[in-house]
């Protein structure tokens, strides 16, 4: 397991400045130099993950919230108006604490981060007695006075805010020390992947140059975990000889995309020809995409001072090989280059078999999901359901979200489908609850869900007339709109239930 710093804060406060052109938030310039920092002083195999995609108006605090948090062992706040006032930011702090909270040093598990004064009687309690980092300047000692922030209206941070990323990185280090044991050891190998079984899809992982060799094993496992099989296996490297570009299209061949990892380095040093710009140039070949790893914020682990914070992505895709319409390219940390490319991978996944080529039986175990505002709805489709033939478990909402992960943990691991009970929530709901369960093997499950539905109930809106059976949201196999004539529920279930469960009907 590596060690994971769990980032909390508003998205208010990650906003880059209306007209400075700065490339980023303050949370994202403090986060890239931060894991900068960190890689610069070798400490571990350190991660410090935030929310990418953030979390809509109207959805819930989502489990994948609560995994990351349940894995880290430190939380960084950043403490503002705007995170104070924030719901999600509570929460997230809450389930940190009920994670550690039998920890005696728990306090020493909180980082907190100040762009501005906030007054110690508004800090949260686990935070109470601390100092802080302070990315702004008074004065004089006495806080609260005029101040000078390290990251201002254009933009661009003052050169003490690096001093304060450096302290920072200083107690981290010393605080991995204190919990080594959880860190594993540097290791030249790609790391054992959790054992998920294979999901079905080959993905070409380019073999790097050596600046990018840590960032290549991070991929590779983090994919290998998600039940996707890589090609080329690690440990077999790409010859020296005329015989590379007929290795590398070997591999190609039975993959649907490539992923490229970009440092500085073209690969010369160790092999010839330089297999960066030969593994992008064969993949350019191909009718499927390239997804590009470049990222803005590039510290060399071979030479610690040599940091790189102004890349510009494209620029460094170009300069290896030929761009392409269809490259994704991604600048961003590599926490969330792997967010995003995991997205990507899951918007793109073939449509499995249809409800015609895998019915569940009767007596088929079915997890009932539902957003808290959709308490009766979910509880009109029980008889519906069951009269069908369907064993239904029914989500547990109403206490908080860590007993919630808890209690449905079983349920969905026991699973052979699941219906999503869709009618006051927000579509974000759905997309999010679809998405999150789409990763089967972190439920701990041995095989993907046999199907799942989603019913739409009362009151009618446009965003569910958006599908229908023949096109269903991602991550939903089946889609049935209820929802213009709730005196009908039960008979409208007919067409979906016969196809879930056709030796029921009798």
């Amino acid at each position: 397991m590596s060690f994971q710093i769990f980032l909390s804060y508003a998205r208010a406060d990650n906003v880059v400045p209306v007209g400075s052109g700065a490339q980023y938030g303050f949370v994202s310039l403090l986060r890239a130099n931060l894991a900068a920092a960190l890689q610069r002083r070798a400490v571990g195999d350190v991660t410090i993950w935030r929310d990418k995609e953030g979390i809509a108006d109207g959805e819930q605090f989502t489990p994948k919230i609560l995994r990351a948090i349940d894995e880290s062992q430190l939380m960084l706040v950043v403490l503002t108006p705007a995170s104070l006032k924030s719901t999600y930011c509570q929460q997230e702090l809450e389930a940190f604490t009920q994670r550690w909270g039998e920890d005696a040093d728990l306090k020493h598990r909180v980082i907190v981060v100040l762009r501005t004064w906030i007054e110690p009687e508004r800090w949260p309690a686990v935070a109470a007695g601390q100092n802080g980092y302070r990315f702004y300047t008074a004065e004089n000692e006495r806080d609260g006075m005029a101040e000078t922030p390290m990251y201002g209206n254009d933009g661009k941070p003052t050169s003490p805010f690096y001093d304060v990323v450096e302290q920072i990185a200083r107690f981290i280090e010393r605080r991995v020390g204190e919990l080594g044991s959880t860190v594993p050891a540097k290791s030249a190998e790609v790391p054992a992947a959790i054992v998920t079984a294979p999901n079905g899809r080959t993905i070409f992982v380019a073999q790097p140059a050596g600046d990018m060799e840590e960032a290549y094993r991070t991929v590779v496992a983090e994919l290998r975990s998600d039940g996707y099989t890589v090609v080329p296996d690690p440990g077999d490297k790409i010859p020296d000889s005329a015989l590379a570009a007929e290795f590398v299209d070997t591999f190609l061949g039975q993959a649907e995309l490539s992923i490229h990892l970009l440092g500085e380095r073209a690969g010369a040093r160790d092999r010839s020809p330089p297999i960066v710009g030969l593994q992008l140039e064969r993949a350019a070949l191909r009718d499927f995409r390239r997804v590009i790893f470049a990222p803005k914020v590039f510290a060399d682990a071979d030479e610690p001072a040599r940091v790189l914070d102004d890349r510009d992505p494209i620029a460094v895709r170009d300069r290896f090989g030929r761009g392409l319409d269809s490259d994704t390219v991604i600048g961003d940390g590599l926490g969330d280059f792997v967010v995003e490319l995991k997205n990507y991978l899951r918007k793109a996944a073939p449509k499995r078999a249809t409800a015609e080529s895998a019915p569940l039986p009767a007596g088929a175990r079915v997890f009932v999901d539902f957003h808290p505002s959709d308490v009766e709805f979910a509880a009109s489709m029980r008889s519906a359901l069951r009269a069908r033939g369907l064993r239904c478990t029914f989500a547990a909402v109403e206490d908080d979200n860590t007993q919630n992960k808890l209690a449905n943990s079983e349920p969905l691991r026991a699973a052979d489908g699941v219906i999503y009970c869709w009618a006051n929530a927000t579509d974000a709901w759905l997309y999010a609850e679809a998405a999150e369960l789409e990763d089967w093997g972190r439920l701990g499950r041995a095989a993907p869900f046999a199907m799942r539905a989603a019913i739409a109930g009362p009151p009618e809106r446009g965003s569910k007339r958006l599908y229908s059976v023949d096109d269903p949201p991602d991550n939903v196999d089946l889609f049935v709109d209820l929802s213009a004539d709730p005196k009908r529920i039960a008979e409208g279930l007919d067409p979906l239930v016969a196809k879930l469960s056709p030796q029921s009907q009798a």
